[in-house]
């Protein structure tokens, strides 16, 4: 299926919101996830399952100075 992260089409399995973070290899402490232009609270994200066209905007926080 077809889902739209960060205005770029991937192609996926059936998955959670958390196993697709986790096989891009990303860090979940340091996210932020909006999910069909809602903020997910981390507590949503293992019991959300990504269907066909969702939306995911993936924002991640870096430290520096």
């Amino acid at each position: 299926m077809n889902i739209f992260v960060n205005g770029s089409i991937e192609n996926i399995d059936e998955m959670t919101v958390l196993e697709f973070i986790i096989f891009r290899g990303l860090s979940p402490d340091k996210l932020v996830i909006e999910h069909n232009e809602n903020i997910l609270k981390k507590e949503y994200w293992e019991s959300t399952i990504l269907k066909s066209d969702d939306a995911l905007e993936i924002i991640s926080f870096v430290g520096g100075g």
